[in-house]
């Protein structure tokens, strides 16, 4: 009988062992054809290498004594009612308050706060902070990183067995951008519910059938045209604490609603801010004008420089010329004295000398 007994607890060990959920470091257990899967602020998102997801969402905000044996997968065809909202293409952009956000393909690139990125091929490289990794066949390989601090590891859960890529005719992913000019409309959650609740079962006001991906629209009723392609945006303004209640969202929604005068100052600051480019210009104005001025100063101070050496040049010229000139032109004036005086001497010896003739003729002329 005790053998018997080991022999059964052994056996009730391992069916134990094997039943629980394995928590396992990081998002590799995934195979190619199955899905990252984190949460977001109560959903749990399912996201394929192609761009599409699969969710779960529990009105209560936790997963805790879900049964296992009930799919809760929205591309199997559970209705959420009016917790999702869609645009004329039947894509889901919000859940309860949980955003979700397209590029002009139809793939997923955000969903709350986690922003989802693609690689030159299409597919998934990055979630979170969270890459994704493929051989050079394009075939997914590992991941590294994490996505954020509420999705470091994946746990496996019951229900993930059952998401799946949406079917063919429900799928919004196209190859080509037919989204470029299209913007949907989002409503709050509170008034997205009062509104299903009044008109969902009303035909002429809420419409049931959506367009498909390339096929032509006549007209929208979720969404509108937009003349300029379509800014993809990526927000990440939601609050930190995630509370799955929605009275709390509500009330935070409320709060973050602007008054008139919040109104006021908001456009006083964007005033502010359109008026720093011509500030900006001024100041560069003044820049180039102040510049202008001080090389006209330095000009000036160059010119009298110059002026100033040019004639300090021309003094010291003259100095040494005036130094020069006595010397040069002391000897012609004295030789010019020196003729003066002896000018008259050689006059009174010509007078002597023709005198003396005169004597002679006239001893001369006695004599005779």
């Amino acid at each position: 009988m005790k053998k018997l007994y080991f022999l059964l607890a052994f056996l009730v060990a391992g069916v134990s062992t094997k039943a629980a959920p394995v928590a396992e470091v990081g998002f590799d257990r995934r195979s190619y054809s199955e899905a990252f899967i984190f949460v977001e602020r109560g959903v749990e998102f399912a996201v394929f290498l192609d761009g599409q997801f699969d969710f779960f969402f529990d009105p209560r905000g936790n997963f805790r004594g879900i049964p296992s044996h009930i799919n809760y997968s929205f591309n199997s065809g559970y209705n959420y009612g009016p917790f999702v909202q869609y645009d004329d293409f039947g894509a889901v952009i919000q859940i309860e308050h949980v955003p979700v956000y397209y590029d002009y393909y139809g793939r997923i690139i955000q969903a709350g706060r986690v922003q989802i990125r693609y690689n030159a091929f299409g597919m998934v490289n990055r979630i979170g902070n969270m890459f994704v990794h493929y051989d050079p066949y394009h075939r997914y390989t590992h991941t590294s990183g994490f996505i954020n601090n509420r999705n470091v590891r994946y746990t496996y859960r019951p229900w993930h067995d059952y998401y799946m890529r949406p079917y063919s005719h429900f799928s919004i992913v196209y190859n080509e951008p037919y989204r470029l000019y299209y913007h949907p409309n989002r409503m709050k959650y509170n008034a997205y519910k009062r509104y299903y609740q009044k008109n969902y079962y009303n035909n002429d006001s809420f419409r049931k059938s959506y367009y498909r991906p390339g096929e032509r629209v006549t007209s929208y009723q979720r969404g509108r045209r937009v003349e300029e392609p379509r800014e993809v945006r990526r927000q990440s303004n939601f609050p930190r604490n995630q509370v799955s209640s929605s009275q709390r969202l509500e009330q935070r929604d409320i709060r973050r609603t602007p008054s008139a005068t919040q109104r006021s100052e908001m456009s006083t600051r964007t005033s502010r801010r359109t008026s720093v480019p011509s500030v900006q210009q001024r100041t560069e104005q003044q820049r180039t004008v102040q510049r202008e001025v001080e090389q006209q100063r330095i000009e000036q101070r160059r010119t009298v420089r110059e002026n100033r050496s040019a004639r300090s040049a021309a003094q010291n010229n003259v100095q040494q010329e005036s130094r020069r000139s006595p010397v040069t032109t002391a000897p012609p004036r004295a030789a010019r004295v020196e003729s003066r005086r002896t000018e008259p001497s050689a006059t009174v010896n010509s007078e002597e000398n023709s005198s003396t003739p005169v004597r002679s003729s006239r001893s001369s002329s006695g004599n005779n």
